[in-house]
């Protein structure tokens, strides 16, 4: 089990650029959720040191893991490692593409229709107003580079490899129904991972919370997980980025948590 160095040195440069675009939004969010609950602001750079230093700890465990374990897993980047060795980075990238495309619209069409005609309605408003908001304060390009690439990079070339590597582990074959299981825990390890973040922002503990967060993060794990497994960790980067460029529009349109805010404001003033 050897490690490869300049993959992981890539794979964190990477990372480090997304974190960069992505942090000051995050920092708008967490601002803006506090300034309503009304709980005075810490310092700017405290938020964005704490953030950083979270995220960035969260990235070298998951890039170290990756390159250790993912190739005896065998997971791989193709495009990356055909990067790094002066290799076709279009004939590494085309066996990805087309199931990345067609894998990330089917993903987010299923998602659009539950999240919006059967979660929304069911969350309290509070809850509503924290996770609209929360991903609200980031840009199109914040999503794409934190969304599609730093949380891949985290839960699928960290977490997966891990797992699936721990399965190898185990007496007897690694069959296609034990990588499923380990995918299937990446989900419910990651959604754990950000559930604080979700109390922080202001989403209140509920059944219907919790279900909403299982279904999320565990349909992204199946989706994006099932991606890395059978065709590379650049697949899931393609099908998370489609997903969210795809979402984005609509979610701008519809603006839910303005129109909270909005509602709110009017209560406000009638009474």
């Amino acid at each position: 089990m050897s490690f490869n160095s300049p993959l992981a040195l890539v794979l964190f440069a990477i990372c480090a650029f997304c974190l960069c675009v992505a942090i000051p939004q995050m920092v708008k969010s967490i601002e803006k959720t506090l300034t309503r609950a009304e709980i005075p602001l810490p310092p700017r750079k405290i938020l964005i040191s704490g953030i950083a230093v979270q995220n960035l700890f969260l990235v070298i465990v998951a890039v170290a893991a990756g390159v250790l374990l993912a190739p005896a897993a065998g997971l791989r980047a193709p495009v990356l490692e055909a990067l790094l060795s002066a290799g076709s980075l279009w004939e590494s990238l085309k066996p990805q593409l087309l199931p990345g495309i067609i894998t990330g619209f089917i993903g987010i069409v299923v998602f659009i229709l539950a999240y919006y005609s059967f979660f929304l309605p069911r969350l309290d408003f509070q809850t509503v107003w924290a996770i609209e908001n929360q991903r609200l304060n980031l840009n199109l390009w914040g999503r794409l580079l934190y969304g599609g690439i730093v949380e891949e990079i985290i839960a699928r070339w960290g977490i997966v490899s891990i797992l699936i590597w721990l399965v190898t582990l185990l007496p007897g074959e690694s069959g296609p129904l034990m990588i499923w299981l380990a995918i299937i825990i990446s989900g419910i390890a990651f959604g754990l991972l950000y559930l604080p973040d979700y109390y922080a922002a202001g989403s209140i503990k509920s059944a219907i919370f919790f279900t909403f967060i299982a279904f999320m993060y565990l349909w992204n794990a199946i989706i994006f997980g099932w991606l890395f497994w059978q065709y590379g960790l650049e697949a899931a980067i393609i099908a998370h980025m489609l997903y969210l460029l795809i979402w984005y529009p609509y979610d701008m349109r519809l603006n839910i948590a303005k129109k909270l805010e909005s509602e709110l404001q009017n209560g406000a003033t009638d009474s």
